[in-house]
C-alpha cells in the first residue's frame, strides 16, 4: 500500500520573503506540523492565503495537508494546477503527489506520465519513481 499521507513535510526552503518576511509563522506551521495537528495547520494556511491568495508556498502546502487529511479531491486540484505551470517551482513535487494519488485510485494508467516527467527531469523524486514503476504494474 502506498503512503502518500507520508510524503515529505512542509516545503518553506528559502521562502522567508515568500510569506512575507514571516519566519515565526512558518515556524509555527513547521511546529503544528510535525505535531500532526493538520487541521490548526491548514487554518492557519487558509487564513494567511486570505491575504495573499496567490502565495504559490502556501498553496502548496494547503495540498500537502489536504493529503495528510485525506482529502485527496481537494489536494488533487490544487497539486494539478502546479504540475499545469510549467514554470512552477513545485511541478515535479505535484507530479509525483498526483501520480500517488491516481495510483491510489487504482487508475496507475494515469500515472505513468507523471513518474516518465519525473524520471525524465530528475526531479526531487527521481529515485522514489523509478522504484514504483518496477513496483505498481
Amino acid at each position: 500500500e502506498l503512503q502518500i499521507r507520508q510524503q515529505r513535510g512542509l516545503q518553506f526552503q528559502d521562502s522567508s520573503s515568500a510569506i512575507s518576511g514571516q519566519s515565526s509563522f512558518v515556524i509555527s506551521l513547521k511546529t503544528s506540523f510535525e505535531r500532526d495537528d493538520f487541521h490548526g495547520v491548514l487554518l492557519a494556511i487558509q487564513d494567511r492565503l486570505d491575504k495573499d491568495p496567490g502565495n504559490d508556498y502556501l498553496l502548496f502546502n494547503q495540498a500537502i495537508v489536504l493529503l495528510r487529511l485525506d482529502d485527496y479531491d481537494a489536494a488533487f486540484d490544487l497539486l494539478q494546477t502546479f504540475f499545469e505551470q510549467p514554470d512552477s517551482r513545485f511541478r515535479l513535487d505535484a507530479a509525483w503527489m498526483l501520480s500517488l494519488i491516481y495510483i491510489q485510485r487504482e487508475e496507475a494508467a494515469k500515472a505513468w506520465p507523471l513518474l516518465d516527467r519525473i524520471i525524465q527531469e530528475r526531479g526531487a523524486y527521481f529515485k522514489e519513481a523509478l522504484q514504483l514503476k518496477k513496483r505498481v504494474p
